[in-house]
This record gives structure tokens, sequence and C-alpha cells, in this order.
């Protein structure tokens, strides 16, 4: 049994679209530079860098930027809203 068809995934025996499993759907990603000039465009401010990942804050509110070349856009969501930032793909 193959792992991957083109067009989704295999559960057991039969095969499921993505698009006929919101559970299944394929999340966007986002270059980590895209998301950090967002936060930067929207006044964030680079706190400190840590062992994985980098600290952004604004407005006393702060959130961790992990350093992946790619960041899913579930993660740069919720990075936005701990920061207060809105979130545009």
């Amino acid at each position: 049994m193959q792992a991957h068809l083109l067009t989704g995934f295999i559960i057991g025996k039969r095969s499921v679209n993505c698009s006929e499993s919101p559970n299944l759907e394929h999340d966007g990603e986002m270059k980590r530079t895209a998301v950090v000039r967002h936060l930067e465009r929207h006044r964030a401010e680079l706190i400190r860098e840590g062992g994985r990942h980098t600290i952004y804050g604004r407005k006393g509110l702060l959130s961790a930027v992990p350093r992946h070349p790619e960041i899913s856009d579930k993660l740069a969501k919720k990075i936005c809203k701990e920061l207060g930032i809105p979130f545009v793909r």
C-alpha cells in the first residue's frame, strides 16, 4: 500500500481527497522572513535571540518565532494574535 497519493492520503484501505476532509487539509506556509517583515511593519520589536526561537514583543506582549525557513500559516496566525497584529496572507 502506498503512503501517499497525488490527490490525497491513504487511510486504511480507502483514499481520502484533501478537499473531502477538512482535518486533512494542507496548511499553507510562509517564508520566515515574510513573517518577521510583517511583524516589524506593525512595530513589533526584536526582544532577544533564543537558542531555537527569536522573541518579538509589542505593547508588553511577547511571542516566539521559530528559526525554520518556512512557518505554517496556522503558526503565523497564532504569533500575530499573540502580539495583537492582524494576520494577512
